[in-house]
């Protein structure tokens, strides 16, 4: 007998029960009877709904048992734990490269197609989701919409938000196997291992230059697009990195060295033009037979000689 008899006329996925193709029609028919009261999402199925009221109250039911961090479905947690087995179940047909989501593999398949339909206003490089895009522009503008309430630190993405606070918690889950050391995050783990390996899978296209790390290429890239996203308040000077924009900052912040006659008490900004005034202090030697004078006494000297 044919274990997965009901086949959906729409697709052609098949399902074992009657009940869970009827639920799954739904999907193409637009029946969606399941609605919320407090916005305007509905859904086909009565446990899609449960679990977005979760939205609404806050609750987070499942816990993972590595890290303690919570999540409001079921799927949330099980996608979650994989950062910890390293399971990566969805792979790609084409060229073989497996994910922990299928969202992952979804996103990862217009590599192929090279389906990239969102494109920068600033720099034109294209993405995929109107989601990347939005992150991306970030590393324009320099937003970080996303503080910590815990610390002053701020981030792009939610994601980085919910992964910083684990640096709080202490809690490091990803061991290094060649040195010991320990990480919050998985991806730290992997680009420390770079550190071991050498590894440079980040390539521009440009020029062919690899990096280590993605952040590395996309302020690498700046050099060719001329963009300088982040801009110094106080004098509008622009910068490609936020790191050198905080140090020029610092400049803005400093006292400005005065410099001091320590005869008369007036006051320069650049030691060449006390060293000048200085001279006015000096005793004064005259040429008797034109009258030029000298505060230095090896000048009048040798000016004396083409009256000889």
């Amino acid at each position: 007998t044919q274990k997965e008899p009901y086949i959906c006329k729409h697709c052609g996925r098949k399902f074992k029960w009657k009940s869970n193709l009827t639920v799954h029609l739904r999907i193409h028919s637009g029946d969606k009877k399941f609605k919320c009261n407090l916005c305007d999402f509905s859904c086909v199925q009565s446990g899609g709904l449960k679990s977005h009221m979760r939205r609404h109250t806050g609750e987070k039911p499942y816990e993972c048992t590595q890290c303690h961090m919570t999540f409001s479905t079921s799927c949330g947690l099980v996608s979650h734990f994989r950062t910890h087995t390293g399971q990566k179940p969805f792979s790609c047909g084409v060229c073989g490269k497996a994910f922990m989501r299928s969202s992952a593999l979804g996103m990862h398949k217009k590599v192929h197609t090279e389906d990239r339909p969102h494109k920068c206003s600033i720099c034109e490089k294209g993405f995929k989701t109107k989601r990347c895009l939005t992150k991306h522009f970030r590393t324009h503008t320099g937003e970080r919409p996303y503080q910590c309430a815990m610390c002053d630190m701020a981030f792009a993405t939610l994601s980085g938000r919910i992964q910083h606070y684990r640096s709080h918690a202490g809690v490091k889950p990803y061991l290094c196997e060649t040195c010991g050391r320990r990480f919050t995050e998985s991806r730290d783990l992997a680009r420390h291992i770079r550190s071991h390996t050498g590894e440079k899978p980040y390539q521009c296209m440009k020029c062919g230059k690899s990096f280590a790390h993605k952040c590395t290429l996309v302020t690498h890239d700046r050099i060719h697009t001329g963009v300088r996203p982040y801009s110094c308040k106080v004098c509008n000077k622009t910068f490609v990195q936020i790191s050198t924009l905080k140090s020029h900052e610092k400049t803005h912040l400093k006292k400005p060295v005065v410099w001091s006659c320590d005869q008369c008490m007036r006051t320069f900004s650049k030691n060449i033009q006390l060293v000048s005034h200085k001279r006015s202090h000096l005793p004064k030697y005259t040429c008797e037979t034109c009258g030029e004078t000298f505060s230095k006494l090896s000048s009048f000297k040798s000016h004396g000689r083409k009256h000889q």
